[in-house]
């Protein structure tokens, strides 16, 4: 048998005992064998190895990446049977290693806890309330541990026994005068009312020098400056905590107008405008709370038909907010509605679509030009003004439908 010009000489396969490794081995080379000479790898020079191609390779060009330093080579012309079609190929060089890696590190470690503060936050986090005591009972005498200590996530023994709703550790980490800081904030967001009610009960010691420098720090607090308790609890609209921080005398702050000149607003917008409209939407956010209106407003309903106008027009200039405003506007369209619906006779929905502020509904009993649903149609109450009619005069069909009855009644028992 003639032995191939590109591969070894190979013995007869019925003579040898071939494994079928071998086998596949020696059909891929009688394959490549079998292509034309310009496109065999084993061949040619395009992989750097094989009996070198006679033809030479002409146009070739090499790119060298800026970052990894790996050379790219172009092919303008080939041999046969592909001329036309540019090849790339890649090699790196002698300096590219490790310069396509981007160099990490820990910019903020963790606070190092000693093995007894580790044990004091894992008895916060189990309600070990024995341990606890024991642990700040030492702590008041050895020093041994700072009783503000911060696990890795953050979070003092108060904050830890917040999200764990667990009174009594944080009744008893209050007496020993723990750091508070957003501990206020944060039991509002969870909405733990016992724990805000201790919070709101406590009073705060005199000095900080028990306060770790790194809680005093602005940029580890989870909320920003805007954010105070009354705008949170609006937020979450739990009219339990809103209760008990409207007793305590809080105030919601007044939102100035879009273009407003004063030197406050100027201020903050030249620092983060975007902040500075997101500061409003969240005062706005905590103003259209159903539990806030209720609880504050002594005409729920007027506020709610000026607070949706406001936050309609508001939608037209905020156009970052837009969505936002307008969900608010419904929000507010929504609760007069619902709040409407609560009525139980048709003698109470009249004296609520009559009212007037200068008339006494009950002293006038001929008042009967619906003010209040006039203003519900001039600020564009389509909920309550629909809603305010259909039940008006279904109440006023049924009424005359009981009195129809207690006449007939009285004629057949005549």
């Amino acid at each position: 048998m003639t032995p191939h010009p590109f591969l070894p000489s190979i013995p007869s396969v019925s003579l040898v005992r071939v494994s079928l490794k071998e086998l596949v081995v020696l059909l891929i080379a009688l394959a490549l064998a079998s292509l034309p000479h310009g496109l065999n790898p084993l061949g040619g020079t395009l992989m750097g190895k094989g009996v070198r191609n006679k033809e030479p390779i002409r146009g070739r060009e090499w790119l060298s990446c800026p970052i990894c330093q790996t050379e790219q080579a172009k092919f303008h012309s080939l041999p046969t049977p592909h001329p036309n079609n540019p090849l790339l190929y890649y090699r790196r060089t002698d300096n590219s290693s490790y310069r396509d890696r981007i160099p990490l590190r820990i910019v903020r470690a963790e606070s190092e806890l000693s093995p007894l503060e580790k044990a004091y936050l894992s008895a916060v986090e189990k309600g070990d309330y024995a341990s606890v005591k024991q642990a700040l009972e030492e702590a008041e005498i050895y020093f041994k541990i700072n009783i503000n200590c911060i696990d890795p996530l953050g979070r003092t023994a108060l904050l830890i026994a917040i999200e764990n709703e667990n009174l009594e550790i944080i009744e008893l980490l209050l007496s020993f005068n723990v750091y508070v800081g957003d501990a206020l904030l944060h039991a509002i967001r969870k909405e733990v009312v016992g724990a805000v009610e201790l919070l709101l009960n406590h009073k705060k010691p005199s000095g900080g020098m028990q306060v770790p420098p790194i809680l005093l720090d602005k940029q580890f607090s989870d909320f920003t400056p805007d954010i105070t308790p009354i705008i949170l609890a609006a937020h979450t609209n739990n009219y339990e905590i809103i209760k008990l921080l409207v007793q305590k005398g809080v105030s919601v702050p007044q939102p100035h107008e879009v273009r407003c000149n004063c030197v406050e607003c100027v201020s903050s917008s030249d620092v983060d405008s975007l902040r500075h409209s997101r500061s409003r939407l969240n005062i706005y956010r905590a103003l259209a709370s159903p539990s806030l209106i209720a609880l504050s407003s002594e005409d729920p309903f007027l506020t709610a038909f000026q607070l949706s106008w406001e936050l309609q027009e508001l939608s037209k200039v905020e156009n970052e907010f837009k969505s936002e405003y307008e969900e608010l506007s419904h929000q507010c369209k929504q609760f007069a509605k619902d709040l409407l619906d609560q009525t139980r006779s048709s003698r109470e929905l009249e004296m609520i679509l009559n009212f007037r502020d200068d008339i006494n509904p009950l002293e006038e009993e001929n008042n009967n030009d619906l003010a209040r649903l006039k203003l519900a149609i001039k600020y564009h109450q389509k909920e309550v003004a629909g809603g305010g009619v259909g039940e008006l005069g279904h109440g006023r069909e049924r009424e005359a439908r009981r009195q129809s009855g207690c006449r007939e009644r009285r004629d057949v028992m005549d």
